[in-house]
């Protein structure tokens, strides 16, 4: 699947790869593009170099125009520095600000 979800144990490998498509969610593919913005959110120190996914996972859904990501990776991708600094980048890129949320701000549990 990616390489996030291959360092995952084997029970929260199987049970990603069971939702994914039980709930019709798209896997977004890596490009040139995608991997050009990641490695301009490192090179800004928006994202350490070593959470290069976490970089590809903000960078691919602000090239597939996604409006919000919802994400439980409170480290580096759902904080006010991240959010901030994104749109920043994404803005002198010629892309719009992508919302990022954790997953209790957007359901009604």
């Amino acid at each position: 699947m990616t390489d996030e979800t291959d360092k995952a144990s084997d029970d929260r490998r199987d049970a990603t790869e069971r939702f994914i498509p039980e709930c019709g969610i798209k896997m977004l593919p890596k490009t040139g593009e995608t991997g050009c913005l990641a490695d301009e959110y490192i090179k800004e120190g928006i994202i350490p170099a070593k959470y290069g996914t976490d970089a590809l996972h903000i960078a691919s859904a602000t090239v597939n125009d996604m409006d919000i990501i919802v994400s439980r990776n409170f480290g580096h991708t759902v904080k006010r520095k991240t959010m901030v600094m994104t749109e920043s980048v994404n803005k002198r890129n010629g892309y719009k600000k992508a919302e990022m949320y954790s997953p209790s701000e957007v359901t009604e549990r």
